[in-house]
């Protein structure tokens, strides 16, 4: 297939320069020849000639019809009504519109093009024959034109691919820098600081102390990493730190003036104790305001004005955004950026909430906290290849009563050793480890050809859709970001122990998309008898992510009700655990984000 032409310039110097030198070059033909016939004729062909001059690269198909179709015209006229052949010499300039039909014309106009330059070469030659080495000469010229135009065509092309996949590749570098250099530097940060945390509510001031001064250390090593790469890829005459202040609650005020049309007022108003708020609590308020805002001037139908209100609250910050427009009667399942906005707020312990206002128009209220905030032991091995994360998370599961870390391994064949050895209730495997990634290390401890196998957890820096797929294809129970905080980690261990499974409420949303939208590689299993209508409800929960006891108060039956019936539904549809059961749910499409 043949790549696409690059857009034509605008006119340019050269472009006026061609046409004024035609008509200069018409005017003294005009004046000077004395065998010139139809000088009237002569006069408008080298103004239309100027004008080609202008359009060959917008329009290359149209300017070579028109100036090759002048000369076929001509020599048809002056043969048949004339004794003399009519001549200018300034319409040599078709040459030019020659090579500006093969350089920047499509393949298909090129084709026609070549057909109406054959035709005229043809025209030509019958009308004015002065020998077979004039005409073949005629000939070459318009193919080496031709050639010409198509060589620079694809010159420019290749070298326009070549330059974005340089640029491609450098995009994957720079990546491949954060995630093994800053991204772990900052992940690390997060950890002792919830370990730190932790730490702190258990009055262990000198383990916190130790945590803080690892996040002291780990910060000034994140800041010089990032500082090289920013120095590498900013230019030195323009600098702009003003591209890397992090927005907060004063800036939604300047939404209001970024809307060039004018067409919707923003309101702003903010009210109670929205002093010393965290940083990620402001960007996340002026995230989903400004994907609010956005969202109004593209849907609201009819909406002269949107409201912003912030409150600060004592125990909450809410965020109110609505519009006046026609009052809408539903929202479209995750549209309109709700499902980014509530993965936003869910990092911070906060919620979303977005439906028809009361009178008019839509409603999006956010509410965030101001700050982040007897029975047997759970046995948990860890393995990541960084120490200091293995730290916090050690630290992290050892201060609840009911975990306990019983060992570490920095790469994934040791942590398969070791959870052989000593068959852990858990195993928290990071993705990324040397000598056996945790997508292999998953699928030999959990794996479909596993006999008795384990409860693993995945935790990572990245939730890309590779990782997330792999992990719970190849048996994981659980699926958690580094960064996702210390009550929801607690929570995944407890969960798979307890035979339930806990994803990261933002790997969730993508990956029911995934699963809705796309068509499984292999047909779903068939379940070898029909579900019951209970068994039909609990796959629906538990394709929603509920627990079992969240499952048992939902649906009013006891907690061990809910495991019989996850135990038949496993045997029927050939599932291993909960998540194969809600990637069958999403594959047969009961359940839809």
């Amino acid at each position: 297939m043949e790549p696409d032409a690059e857009s034509p310039p605008t006119w340019v110097w050269r472009d006026w320069w061609l046409a004024g030198a035609v008509l200069g070059a018409t005017a003294v033909e005009l004046v000077v020849r004395d065998d010139m016939i139809w000088r009237p004729l002569g006069a408008v062909l080298g103004l239309a000639f100027a004008l080609t001059m202008l359009w060959r690269r917008t329009h290359p198909l149209a300017t070579a019809v028109i100036g090759f179709g002048a000369f076929v015209a001509t020599d048809l006229a002056s043969t048949a009504f004339s004794d003399e052949p009519f001549s200018l010499y300034a319409g040599g300039c078709v040459l030019v519109l020659a090579y500006a039909l093969f350089r920047w014309g499509t393949g298909r106009q090129a084709a026609i093009g070549f057909v109406v330059l054959f035709l005229a070469w043809a025209v030509s030659t019958a009308t004015d024959f002065t020998g077979a080495v004039d005409a073949t000469g005629g000939l070459l010229v318009l193919l080496f034109l031709a050639a010409l135009g198509m060589a620079v065509r694809y010159r420019h092309i290749m070298s326009a691919q070549q330059m974005e996949r340089v640029r491609s590749d450098e995009r994957e570098m720079l990546a491949r820098e954060l995630h093994d250099t800053v991204a772990h530097h900052v992940t690390a940060i997060a950890i002792q600081a919830q370990a730190g945390q932790i730490l702190a509510r258990s009055r262990d001031l000198d383990g916190a102390a130790e945590s803080l001064g690892v996040i002291e250390h780990e910060a000034s090593r994140t800041l010089a990493e990032m500082r090289a790469m920013v120095g590498s890829l900013r230019q030195a005459d323009r600098a702009t730190p003003e591209l890397l202040a992090p927005r907060g609650v004063d800036d939604i005020a300047d939404l209001a003036t970024m809307d060039p049309t004018g067409g919707l007022r923003i309101e702003f108003v903010r009210s109670g104790d929205l002093d010393h708020l965290q940083p990620p609590v402001e960007a996340a308020l002026y995230r989903v305001a400004q994907e609010s805002i956005t969202n109004a001037k593209r849907h609201a139908r009819h909406a002269t004005l949107v409201r912003v209100n912030v409150v600060g609250e004592l125990k909450s910050v809410r965020l109110i955004v609505s519009d006046d427009g026609e009052r809408a009667s539903s929202s479209p399942s995750g549209g309109y950026g709700l499902v980014g906005m509530a993965e936003r707020l869910s990092l911070l312990g906060g919620d979303l909430e977005a439906g028809p206002g009361p009178d008019r128009g839509w409603t999006v209220e956010a509410t965030i906290p101001p700050k982040r905030g007897g029975g047997m032991t759970i046995r948990v091995l860890v393995a990541d290849d960084q120490q200091i994360i293995r730290a916090g998370l050690t630290t992290i599961l050892d201060s609840q009563p009911d975990l306990a870390v019983i060992a570490q391994a920095a790469d994934g064949r040791v942590a398969v050793e070791l959870a052989r050895q000593l068959r852990p209730d858990v195993c928290l495997l990071d993705i990324r480890m040397p000598r056996l990634d945790g997508v292999e290390a998953t699928r030999l401890l959990a794996g479909p050809d596993v006999d008795d196998p384990m409860a693993v957890v995945i935790i990572t820096t990245f939730d890309t859709d590779e990782y997330v797929t792999g992990a719970l294809r190849a048996g994981a129970k659980g699926f958690l970001l580094k960064d996702a905080g210390p009550d929801l980690l607690i929570q995944a261990v407890h969960a798979a122990a307890e035979g339930d499974a806990l994803i990261a409420p933002s790997v969730t949303a993508r990956l029911l998309a995934r699963f809705a939208d796309s068509a499984p590689s292999t047909q779903p299993p068939q379940p070898t008898s029909a579900l019951t209508e209970r068994e039909e409800e609990v796959c629906l929960t538990v394709a929603r992510g509920l627990t079992n006891a969240e499952i048992a108060a939902e649906l009013h039956i006891s907690a061990s009700t809910v495991k019989f019936h996850l135990a038949s539904l496993m045997t029927k549809i050939g599932a291993r655990n909960r998540v194969q059961i809600a990637i069958w749910a999403y594959e047969t499409h009961r359940v839809r984000p």
